[in-house]
């Protein structure tokens, strides 16, 4: 049987208040659909030598090399039915490659900006409770792709998937101090997953991200494992839903269970 939710709004304020007892209204509601925080972290892989292609020093990613993110979630909000107690979650990006000429180095008066546009991938969500995902603290195993990432982070139930494009990552250093800055962004669209219903008709939105880069620490770049090139920590921003928004009625039994 299918729903047509004539009001959107109004679903997703009886969402909301009915995760208020599980501790979702406080971080809820301002913004963010999915947020993932510093368990998360990037690597590239270079396709022909399936080497690290990733280069420290210079904050550069090698050309047509293959982009991997893992990572750790930590909130989800309406109209999404949030997080189940007792259930990892998790998010990966996938399917992204830098261009032939790689990360393009731009002067910019005393700075030197480094960009790395990835383009089109995919993102995948996952709910899981069973072997449980690495995080920084355990720590990350070295050297990935590897025998836990990115395969404990892609097990459990899929329950969002869809589709990524003008993904973008940019370092900013100082040149007098060798003090970074960095962000990442990117629009997605959901497309899939068991979860879907509850964002079918949604339009495209944003990812804004940190991209902390890998480097010494302490000028704003991470101290990370071998084989990682970045940590980023953010957020899917809210995407527009249309009033023609479709579920199962057994999608909407979820948000009362």
């Amino acid at each position: 049987m299918k729903i047509n939710f004539g009001v959107t709004v109004a679903l997703a304020l009886a969402t909301a208040v009915s995760f208020a007892s599980a501790g979702h209204a406080a971080v809820c509601g301002t913004g963010p659909l999915i947020e993932y925080d510093t368990n998360t972290f990037a690597y590239a892989i270079d396709p022909v030598s399936g080497l690290n292609a990733y280069d420290e020093v210079n904050f550069s990613y090698a050309p047509n090399s293959a982009l991997t993110v893992v990572g750790h979630v930590t909130n989800i909000c309406p109209p999404l039915p949030g997080m189940v107690p007792g259930f990892e979650y998790t998010v990966v990006f996938g399917n992204l490659y830098t261009p032939a000429g790689g990360t393009s180095v731009i002067p910019s008066g005393g700075n030197t900006i480094y960009r790395t546009t990835f383009g089109s991938g995919n993102f995948w969500v996952y709910k899981d409770n069973g072997t449980a995902a690495p995080v920084e603290a355990t720590p990350m195993p070295a050297n990935p792709p590897n025998a836990t990432v990115p395969s404990t982070f892609t097990d459990g139930e899929l329950i969002l998937t869809g589709t990524l494009s003008n993904f973008r990552a940019t370092v900013t250093k100082t040149n007098a101090t060798g003090q970074v800055t960095h962000v990442m962004t990117a629009t997605y669209q959901f497309t899939g997953g068991t979860q879907y219903g509850f964002v079918n008709g949604s339009s495209p939105s944003t990812i804004t991200s940190t991209w902390c880069p890998k480097g010494p620490g302490g000028n704003g770049s991470c101290p990370l494992q071998p084989g990682y090139s970045a940590q980023p920590n953010g957020k899917f921003d809210t995407p527009s839903v249309t009033a023609s928004l479709k579920a199962s009625w057994g999608s909407v039994k979820i948000l009362y269970h």
